[in-house]
Parts: C-alpha cells; structure tokens; sequence
C-alpha cells in the first residue's frame, strides 16, 4: 500500500514537473507591442454599450471582433 502511495506521489510529481513550464509561460503578459491573446469576453447587456462596440446581437465576443483601427483595453488588478 504504501508502494503505491508512492508511485503515486511520484506520478503525480512528474506530471506536475513537467506542465510546470507550459503554465509558467500562459502566466505572463503579453510582450510590449504583442497581440492581446484571444480571450472570449461576455457581451454587455446593455444595448447602448453593444451598439458602441459594434457587438449587438452577439452574446460572446473577442477584441478582434470590434471594429475599430485600435482598441485600448485596462486592466485592473486587483486582489
């Protein structure tokens, strides 16, 4: 029993080893001057915002989809 507990452990380890870059690298920003990676955000609901977006009748949308030349996006962060 406890042989497998520590195979376990071990496999557990590795997997987590080895996914640990992967996860390192979606953590950081985007480089200075990159694109913003496609994150799907939820429509507002009020129609007057979804007009100014240019979203109106879609539920879900990316930044690519609003059409303008730039898109100023500010991020808090807040804990």
């Amino acid at each position: 029993m406890i042989t497998q507990l520590f195979k376990t452990m071990a496999l557990v380890i590795g997997v987590w080893a080895a996914s640990a870059p992967c996860m390192a690298a979606e953590n950081q920003p985007p480089a200075e001057g990159a694109a913003l990676p496609a994150i799907t955000l939820t429509t507002p609901k009020d129609a007057a915002h979804q007009a100014y977006l240019g979203l109106a009748g879609k539920k879900q949308f990316t930044v690519a989809d609003i059409p303008a030349e730039v898109v100023v996006v500010q991020i808090f962060n807040m804990y």
